[in-house]
């Protein structure tokens, strides 16, 4: 198979990848994407699996409200506490990174770069590559 862009898919065994790229995983998307048809239903119920998770945790929440009030009043608290520990892991590690970033905004960042012993910082250059396809590469 050849896309548009005259690069070559090569298949190779169950599932088709870029001969430049022997990571296959990362050209996959979606379960089409997948020629064997027991891969695909597995990928299909790993896409389905966290939403499913969600549902059955909130109808059973209300099912087990009436058969086992116990076990969902434990299952809830539980899960409270849980988000609070979750909630202030993340407001220690904001309020640090808040910290060191007025720290940081108080460096000289050119008087810095002046006392680096071996370099002229105007040979330093900050490279930023954002990279871009067509997309009928992929989609087409």
């Amino acid at each position: 198979m050849t896309l548009e862009s005259g690069m070559k898919l090569k298949n190779y065994g169950r599932i088709k990848f870029s001969m430049i790229n022997d990571k296959y995983y990362l050209d996959i998307g979606k379960a089409t994407d997948l020629e064997n048809p027991r891969e695909r239903a597995t990928y299909r119920a790993l896409e389905i699996l966290p939403g499913a998770l969600v549902w059955i945790t909130l109808i059973g929440m209300v099912v087990f409200s009436w058969i086992k009030p116990i076990w969902v009043a434990y299952f809830i608290i539980a899960f409270c506490v849980y988000w609070l520990l979750r909630v202030t892991h993340f407001s220690i590690h904001l309020v640090a990174a808040y910290k060191k970033m007025r720290k940081h905004l108080n460096i000289d960042w050119l008087q810095e770069l002046a006392d680096l012993p071996d370099h002229n910082w105007k040979d330093i250059y900050h490279l930023i590559i954002l990279p871009a396809i067509s997309p009928g590469i992929f989609w087409g």
